[in-house]
This record gives C-alpha cells, sequence and structure tokens, in this order.
C-alpha cells in the first residue's frame, strides 16, 4: 500500500511519519511495517515555511518597516494574535500590526516584548516569544 501526504512545517520543525520526525524540504519515501507485519510506504512531499518576525521597526512616517508584523512565505500561516508589551510587563497592543503607539499616543523608542500566535494549514497554535526595538 501506498500513501502520498504533502505536508508543511515551519522552518525548523519536524513532521512526524511513524517512528520519523522528517525536517528537510522535500520528497520522502518512507517505508512503515505494522505489528500485524504489513508494509506500508508514505511518499512525504514536505514543504518547509518561513517566518519573520523582525527584531526592530521603525513607525516615522516613512513608509518603510512602520509597522511591526509577522511575514510568512506561505499564505496559509495567519497570525491569531499579537500581544506587545512594556518593560514593566504592561500590554500596549493587541492585534495583528502594530504602529508603535499606545491609546493613540507614539510611544518612546525602546525594546518591547512579544508574544505571537500563529495557526498554520492544519489547524496547529504556534507560539513565538520574542523582543523588538522600536526606533523613531
Amino acid at each position: 500500500r501506498v500513501d502520498t501526504v504533502y505536508a508543511q512545517t515551519l522552518l525548523g520543525t519536524s513532521y512526524t511519519v511513524g517512528d520519523y520526525q522528517i525536517k528537510k524540504e522535500g520528497e520522502h519515501i518512507i517505508n512503515i511495517a505494522t505489528t500485524e507485519g504489513c508494509d506500508s510506504m508514505v511518499v512525504l512531499y514536505l514543504e518547509n515555511i518561513k517566518v519573520f518576525i523582525p527584531n526592530i521597526f521603525s513607525p516615522n512616517g516613512d513608509s518603510n518597516n512602520d509597522y511591526f508584523e509577522v511575514f510568512s512565505s506561505d499564505d496559509a500561516i495567519t497570525t491569531t494574535e499579537m500581544s506587545i508589551y512594556d518593560r514593566w510587563g504592561g500590554l500596549v497592543y493587541r492585534g495583528d500590526r502594530w504602529d508603535g503607539t499606545y491609546e493613540n499616543e507614539y510611544l518612546n523608542p525602546g525594546v518591547y516584548f512579544y508574544l505571537v500566535r500563529l495557526i498554520n494549514m492544519d489547524g496547529e497554535d504556534l507560539s513565538f516569544r520574542g523582543s523588538v526595538t522600536l526606533v523613531r
């Protein structure tokens, strides 16, 4: 029996087939033996999706890096929540694209912390944490 699987993973993560964890993009042929002694073959076509979360942005109105947002090599990845915190842990933004303001006021340049939740095409919830520097 031969099964064909088309799958996507985030770059650096793996896709599991039986006892195998595959990270490398491309075609993979995997033979799986069942406990009943039957053999199956899985042909896996794996695509790595690249997600880029900037570590700096400059919301200064020049139309260049004016928003802190998540970029992906695939439209199937969607940002479900982006939370931005100041250095004291206070929430300053929740949404999907931050313009460097809090309550319609420009925030001071500095380091802010984020929690980003994404959903991939399989419905998996993926979380990323880090910091971003706001410059003007």
